[in-house]
């Protein structure tokens, strides 16, 4: 093999691969999800405690408060709380990824859950499938939102 360099893995790039690896990280995205969901929730309840006793909303957008800068996931919050509330029309007025991006994290738990449990083996294919269209079509929206719309909402 002359000409070719070999690569020499260091002991903590090998911790750092074993460790994200396998049920890790199927646990730690697990995590995040489930978190993300309780966060979601808790912003439903919030706003309507906010509505309810005349608390002022507490969370704004500090790229446009601060530097005046419209950001391409203006709106996305307010998506998920209108979402945590059913209310999907509003969701998708304040922002057309939201419904999405929901989507993907609550279909991200049995996945993992499922994982986990058949790890070392794999999922059947058309789940992994399934999953990588869901994610991808997150991401490519995401893109596609960010480079065309550029922030603008209707509302």
């Amino acid at each position: 093999m002359a000409g070719r360099k070999r690569v020499h893995r260091t002991r903590g790039m090998r911790r750092v691969r074993r460790v994200l690896s396998g049920r890790t990280l199927h646990g730690v995205i697990l995590v995040v999800c489930l978190g993300a969901i309780a966060a979601i929730l808790w912003l439903g309840v919030e706003r309507l405690a906010a509505e309810r006793l005349g608390w002022r909303w507490s969370l704004y957008c500090v790229l446009n408060d601060w530097f005046g800068l419209e950001c391409t996931s203006g709106g996305l919050v307010r998506s998920l709380e209108a979402l945590s509330q059913g209310d999907v029309r509003r969701a998708l007025a304040y922002h057309p990824i939201g419904p999405l991006f929901f989507g993907v994290v609550v279909f991200q738990v049995p996945y993992r859950v499922w994982a986990i449990a058949a790890w070392p083996r794999a999922l059947p294919r058309f789940i992994r499938q399934v999953h990588g269209v869901l994610v991808g079509g997150l991401c490519a929206a995401i893109v596609v939102d960010w480079l065309f719309l550029g922030g603008r909402r209707i509302v």
